[in-house]
């Protein structure tokens, strides 16, 4: 027959194992939603560089903003695919700027994770939109910063 402590020690190590996988979970989830992000994010950003390639070779100088993505959509999308690396311009390889970003985001979904799912929803899409926009900002105010 157990005593008390054992069932102590049993339920606090199944509290604890479904906390990590509660844990695991949304880190799954959030990296699964930003690596279609960043898809989503590649395919336009690639679709306005040629888009501004034709533009430049047009025999009528456009201007690339006005003929392609606004210069606002623009730098979203560049948030959107390198996160806070693309403040700093594009000297970071994506590959390794889509590691770091997804993991950090990954850490924010698995803490969230432990709240109730429509808590954590709400809480991580205010978040993320906030993040997205106080990014985009200053990757635009950055090329006016020496």
């Amino acid at each position: 027959m157990k005593d008390g402590m054992d069932l102590v020690e049993e339920n606090v190590s199944s509290l604890n194992s479904i906390r990590l996988m509660r844990s695991l979970m949304g880190f799954l989830f959030v990296l699964g939603l930003f690596l279609i992000e960043i898809g989503i994010a590649e395919i336009i950003l690639g679709n306005d560089f040629r888009c501004r390639e034709t533009a430049r070779s047009a025999r009528l100088a456009l201007d690339p903003y006005a003929a392609c993505l606004p210069e606002a959509t623009h730098y979203f999308f560049q948030v959107l695919s390198k996160g806070p690396f693309a403040i700093v311009g594009t000297q970071i390889a994506s590959p390794i700027a889509w590691l770091v970003t997804g993991t950090l985001y990954g850490f924010v979904g698995g803490f969230l994770a432990q709240f109730s799912p429509r808590m954590a929803m709400v809480i991580y899409a205010g978040v993320h939109v906030a993040a997205l926009f106080i990014m985009t900002i200053l990757a635009f105010l950055s090329n006016f910063i020496a």
